[in-house]
């Protein structure tokens, strides 16, 4: 509920053996993606999917069944990934409807609508950033694979909401295809705005954005002669964080552990071959630069870089606000990003800069590390660099351990203080991000363990070869 205040923490484990709970499952095909079977939704899961007990018989619909356990995890079986998408977008809505359409309008920058003046701030950010035009565009240019389970998921909640319609909130909007992207996007987003944010007060350490703990054990120090995975983020009973559990078991795609809500790709858990384990920290990933600038004509507003004085784009940001009035708020965008602030006073404009601010690629990245087979396929697939600043801990079936401290790191000029607005030069303004080869990284450490619970790698584990030097 969006009415509770107080903070709680909330622990989630998954542990990985050796089978990766993989004994009774079909084996995952190819990692190559190919375009699924079926060029539209698929028929609807039965209406009464939401009353079956564990020790009755489960419910299936034309292509999908959903059975549920005795603790009410659905388990969702589906000769085709797009039918496996759309029976766990059925049983998401019949489970957390509200939290579905709560996180559309956040990632939409339209929350404030439905909730009220405490989500103006956050609205702005969104539309600041242009959350909804970015993932739009780019679930229409997706690959049809994608595209497809992106459609067949939002077709599952609509259809449950078709025979449930006295279940929708009167403030909810007709949830479609690309609000998945929009919302894992919004998660993203957490990490590279608090950063800017953090840089904009000119502060020099940096607090973690949440709380979590993850661990990894080779064979050679376990009973069960596996490797060992667990994960344990702490998060609040509010917000997009909150977690929806489910297994889905598609052609290709089998997904155990834990959903955005309001997205058919896994956040955080196995597939068949490889678990991942995810904790707050990583690498810094964005910047905030500061600009000479001239307002004398209102109408097109400069700045300048280099003794070069380019124009704004401007444009205006509106926010409807619930039980009151509609806010306003200019935007000035440049080849750097978006102005954050400006100080009138001494003409001077301060823009944030991140690689993930024109990134969408979260949903590609995660499919493909979903249908990795080992740790190295995996590693490939993370080299992405969608997902957000993070220590990643991953393991395999064959026993292997791997750790990267993951984030789109912009190649800086090492004679500035990132930590603060560097003034924007030929010199000071980066252009590309490091490979995943360049970052923080072990595979299979001698200790046969490795640990982090918001640390320093150089503390994950006894005598740690990954010291700052």
């Amino acid at each position: 509920s969006r009415s509770m205040k107080r903070r709680i923490i909330l622990a989630v484990s998954i542990a990985i053996a050796a089978c990766m709970t993989a004994c009774n499952q079909p084996e995952a095909p190819s990692a190559e993606p190919v375009l699924p079977s079926g060029t539209g939704p698929v028929a609807p899961v039965a209406p009464d999917t939401q009353t079956v007990p564990p020790s009755e018989e489960p419910v299936s619909g034309k292509q999908a069944t959903i059975y549920r356990d005795k603790w009410g995890v659905p388990h969702i079986y589906a000769d085709t990934d797009a039918a496996a998408a759309f029976g766990l977008g059925y049983a998401q809505a019949e489970d957390r409807l509200t939290d579905i359409y709560a996180n559309a309008r956040i990632a939409t920058g339209t929350a404030a609508e439905a909730f009220g003046e405490g989500d103006v701030r956050t609205d702005f950010a969104m539309q600041l950033v242009r959350n909804a035009d970015v993932a739009r565009q780019s679930s229409e240019e997706a690959p049809d694979y994608l595209r497809e389970l992106l459609e067949n998921f939002a077709a599952g909640i609509n259809e449950y909401v078709s025979q449930h319609p006295e279940k929708k909130p009167d403030w909810a909007i007709q949830f479609e295809p690309w609000h998945s992207t929009a919302i894992g996007r919004a998660m993203i987003m957490r990490w590279p705005l608090g950063t800017i944010f953090d840089d904009l007060g000119n502060k020099k350490k940096r607090d973690p954005v949440g709380r979590s703990n993850q661990w990894a054990v080779s064979p050679k120090r376990t009973a069960t002669g596996g490797a060992i995975l667990l994960t344990d983020p702490h998060v609040e009973w509010e917000g997009m964080q909150v977690f929806y559990e489910a297994r889905v078991h598609g052609n290709k795609l089998h997904m155990n552990g834990f959903f955005l809500v309001g997205s058919p790709m896994l956040g955080f858990g196995h597939s068949n071959h490889v678990g991942w384990a995810p904790t707050t920290g990583g690498p810094d990933t964005s910047d905030v630069f500061e600009v000479k600038i001239d307002m004398a004509d209102l109408l097109k507003p400069k700045y300048e870089i280099d003794g070069q004085w380019h124009e704004f784009k401007t444009g205006q940001m509106k926010v409807a606000v619930k039980g009151g009035e509609t806010k306003t708020q200019p935007r000035f965008e440049t080849e750097l990003g978006p102005v954050f602030d400006v100080d009138l006073e001494n003409k001077i404009a301060y823009i944030g800069a991140s690689p993930y601010f024109g990134d969408a690629g979260l949903f590609e990245q995660t499919y493909r590390m979903l249908l990795a087979k080992n740790t190295d396929e995996f590693y490939d697939a993370v080299g992405m660099n969608a997902l957000m600043e993070q220590n990643i801990m991953f393991a395999d079936t064959s026993g292997n351990i791997q750790y990267v401290r993951n984030g789109r790191t912009p190649v800086r000029n090492r004679e500035f203080d990132w930590n603060a607005p560097v003034p924007a030069s030929s010199t000071s303004i980066w252009n590309d991000i490091h490979p995943i080869a360049d970052l923080v990284q072990i595979k299979n450490p001698e200790q046969g363990y490795m640990q982090n619970c918001n640390i320093s790698p150089d503390n994950m584990m006894k005598n740690s070869p990954l010291t700052p030097d």
